[in-house]
């Protein structure tokens, strides 16, 4: 598949996994079911993508939280690009909801999150 950003990627469906969970491997993403479930719009979802995307474009697999608000970023960009601009806060907003505000080890908080959205919009 190549994308909107103009990279090529294989995109795969994971049907087994029980997580809410999208990542990149390198050369393919990963979607799990449950991500696509937890995603109610289709902007929702070009900013999951969009994010995986950008740590496929910076040859990166989000190893720490500076890999990951840069690929939320490039990801919001990526997605605007393609004509879908209205699915990072909601999606990240859902998931602080879900989830708690904390991160985690790699991921930041998820108001760290949405701050960083507002601030690049």
């Amino acid at each position: 598949v190549q994308n909107a950003a103009g990279y090529h990627v294989v995109l795969k469906l994971d049907t087994t996994e029980r997580d809410v969970n999208a990542f990149s491997t390198g050369y393919s993403i990963i979607v799990t079911k449950e991500m696509l479930n937890f995603c109610t719009t289709k902007s929702q979802m070009a900013f999951v993508l969009g994010h995986e995307i950008a740590h496929h474009s910076f040859n990166s697999r989000g190893s720490d939280k500076k890999e990951e608000l840069a690929a939320d970023l490039r990801g919001f960009q990526i997605a605007k690009k393609a004509g879908y601009n209205k699915g990072a806060i909601p999606f990240l907003k859902k998931a602080k909801k879900t989830f708690g505000d904390k991160g985690g080890k790699v991921h930041p908080d998820w108001s760290i999150r949405i701050n960083q959205i507002n601030k690049g919009r």
